[in-house]
């Protein structure tokens, strides 16, 4: 049963709207691989970073997700344009499409990741010492959370799978009211959370004040490092950019949601706020965060970092001996490749 078909003028604007999200979502996909891709040249940048190469690895789900779901959309108005049937479908056949699943775990991933990054300043700040496990686990509570959450969603959609709905398959047309409303309260409370937890670990440990480097060398005390409140800062920048460009415009959303209708001018540019969001944090990280700078710098230039002193060491010195190490090692590794060559 053919739905009713909008004018040519509102497909047109559609068609630009979604446009816009796959070009967004491409070049923000790209940047995230990037991101990925630095992370992933240091096993220790890893190790000690779990939750934000975790984040890495949700933004480009989710900007993917956005670029995937404008080539889905552009090529349904379009053919509506050429003279297509605007034609009703039923919710099971909305929840099979491809790119939803992405947009799903790019809707849900994220916000819950941040909510681990806050708990985790938190905990750090209240335990003084940093506890590698538990922040394994918090990376795979997140994973588990979104396999729970993703399956509740399409459990919905199978419980009304015959259900005739609109044309174009949105998220409340393939999971109905109630899994919207949640993604919704999902993307507002996650990242609000985050940024609490986060600026209240800083507070935390600006109380305790700084440790001085002969205290980091000599003996511990209650004080936080450095470098620690540097990874508290970072983390509260982040989640301070998730808050004004996911969460807000996610509370417009809720509104929606719920059948109060609401300009595309309102609606539409919030999907651009959240790709912007899960691409900006490479800039953040190269701006704020010494290690990840360096990485970049080396794999930009191949320059060695300078050797660092052996006695005081500081967090900044160990972050520059080890890239020296590596630095060491692919430099050996391309030279015994070109021999072998």
């Amino acid at each position: 049963m053919p739905s009713t078909k909008p004018d040519d003028a509102t497909l047109r604007q559609l068609v630009a709207f979604h446009t816009v999200n796959i070009s967004l979502g491409l070049v923000c996909s790209v940047l995230a691989l990037i991101l990925i891709f630095v992370f992933c040249t240091s096993t220790k940048m890893v190790r000690r970073n779990r939750l934000l190469f975790t984040l890495a690895l949700a933004d480009f789900c989710n900007c993917l997700a956005i670029a995937l779901m404008g080539v889905d959309r552009v090529t349904l108005y379009e053919d509506l344009l050429e003279g297509g049937e605007a034609t009703e479908k039923r919710a099971a056949e909305c929840a099979t499409e491809f790119w939803l699943l992405f947009r799903t775990i790019g809707d849900l991933w994220p916000p819950i990741v941040q909510t681990m990054i806050g708990l985790e300043q938190l905990l750090k700040v209240c335990s003084r010492h940093y506890n590698e496990n538990r922040s394994r686990h918090f990376q795979i509570f997140t994973i588990l959370f979104v396999v729970w959450a993703s399956s509740l969603g399409y459990a919905t959609a199978y419980g009304r799978r015959n259900e005739k709905v609109k044309y174009f398959c949105g998220r409340k047309a393939s999971f109905g009211k109630v899994f919207s409303v949640f993604i919704y309260f999902h993307n507002v409370f996650g990242y609000v959370a985050g940024l609490v937890m986060n600026v209240t670990a800083y507070a935390v440990a600006s109380g305790h004040g700084h440790k001085t480097d002969a205290k980091i060398a000599d003996e511990p005390d209650d004080r936080i490092s450095p470098s620690a409140h540097r990874q508290m800062q970072v983390c509260i920048i982040v989640s301070s950019l998730s808050t004004m460009l996911v969460s807000l415009p996610n509370c417009l959303s809720v509104i929606s949601a719920v059948n109060i209708a609401m300009s595309d001018y309102i609606t539409k540019p919030a999907v651009y706020a959240t790709c912007i969001n899960s691409g900006i944090n490479i800039f953040v990280y190269f701006a704020l965060n010494q290690e990840f700078r360096r990485v970049c710098v080396y794999l930009l230039t191949r320059e060695k970092p300078s050797p660092a002193p052996s006695s005081g060491q500081t967090a900044e010195d160990e972050v520059e001996e080890e890239w020296a190490e590596q630095s060491t090692a692919i430099t050996a590794t391309q030279s015994h490749h070109k021999l072998m060559d």
